[in-house]
């Protein structure tokens, strides 16, 4: 396959949805549709021999006294969110499949699944 660094990007997304992706609770959410704008940098995406595409992004944080499971979880649940957007704009942008989300931590030196 083929890797992409640093990509921007920028795209629009329904308010209702985008509450969604948030976990935003039934009587919190927005009923809008208006389009709220989502922009930033994905460290990384390669696309696969199959099409589908795999989403990297690296990740400093340091975990002193943490079992690297338990640091894996951490990272999951600190940028699960920002992750999983960043996913949706790949798809939306390149109307392909994401078929898996990586987080590569450095301290760690591991990559951590979504």
């Amino acid at each position: 396959g083929r890797l992409f660094r640093e990509q921007r990007f920028m795209v629009g997304i329904p308010a209702r949805e985008l509450a969604e992706e948030a976990g935003i609770g039934q009587q919190e959410k927005p009923s809008s549709e208006s389009l709220q704008l989502l922009q930033g940098i994905i460290d990384a995406y390669m696309e696969n021999e199959d099409g589908s595409l795999t989403l990297i992004d690296y990740k400093t944080d340091r975990f002193y006294g943490l079992a690297p499971e338990a640091a894996k979880e951490s990272l999951r649940q600190r940028y699960g969110l920002q992750l999983r957007l960043y996913r949706r704009a790949l798809r939306q942008l390149l109307e392909k499949p994401v078929a898996e989300t990586l987080i590569y931590s450095t301290w760690l030196s591991d990559a951590v699944q979504l």
